[in-house]
């Protein structure tokens, strides 16, 4: 619990300390998110583990926060913040859940390498990383019958994307983010599975892709790129 504390503490400020060498910019995305759910049967008798299903369901996720960047060259920088991120889907029907859906709600801190394209570098491409600090409820968040529901308290993704400065202060572009490690895991016991029921530990695995709109407000001194 110390060590999210000090880590919160440190992404929260950064940014702040940041701003008399790199700009600072508001952002905010949101946009369309995909939640892959993935399960691994697991066999009481001699643990064996095998891939039982994966499914795809639909919802919106958003993201708002700060973050502070600097080009080291006219072409390459990188840039480092923090951001409130929200993804959702509906029931999938796996098993019960509260409120019927699912939630990925954490403090994001992506790093990012910028490359800038064209003659006026007006155009950005980004690539990166993300580690995600989870805000959901603690383990266990709901049980039922043999199951139990279990929020990583960190999870990481990977994102690319690529944003045009429309302004001096705006820029404006799409982000596509992907869960790398799961943010919700859940266990089942003594599920029964195929035509011949055989009793099995059955593991779900909870990511998210999202593709988001994202716009971006400059703050302060306009003399740093």
């Amino acid at each position: 619990m110390k060590t999210k504390n000090f880590l919160v503490a440190v992404f929260l400020f950064f940014p702040f300390w940041a701003t008399a060498q790199w700009p600072v910019s508001l952002t905010a995305g949101a946009g369309l998110a995909s939640e892959t759910i993935l399960q691994t049967a697991q066999y009481q008798s001699d643990n064996h583990k095998e891939r039982y299903s994966n499914i795809l369901v639909f919802g919106y996720a958003f993201h708002l926060g700060a973050e502070t960047g600097h080009f080291f060259s006219p072409r390459t920088g990188m840039s480092a913040g923090v951001e409130f991120a929200y993804a959702k889907s509906p029931d999938d029907n796996i098993s019960l859940y509260p409120d019927g859906n699912w939630r990925s709600i954490s403090l994001k801190i992506p790093v990012s390498l910028l490359l800038a394209l064209g003659y006026e570098k007006r155009s950005f491409l980004r690539f990166g990383f993300s580690t995600h600090i989870s805000l959901s409820k603690k383990s266990p968040e709901y049980i039922v019958s043999d199951e139990t529901y279990s929020y990583h308290s960190f999870f990481w993704s990977v994102h690319a994307g690529y944003a045009y400065q429309a302004g001096k202060r705006v820029r404006a572009g799409i982000l596509l983010s992907r869960d790398i490690t799961p943010y919700l895991e859940i266990r089942q016991d003594n599920v029964g599975i195929g035509a011949n029921p055989v009793p099995v530990i059955l593991f779900t695995d909870h990511y998210f892709f999202t593709l988001t709109a994202t716009v971006s407000y400059r703050l302060g001194n306009l003399s740093h790129r």
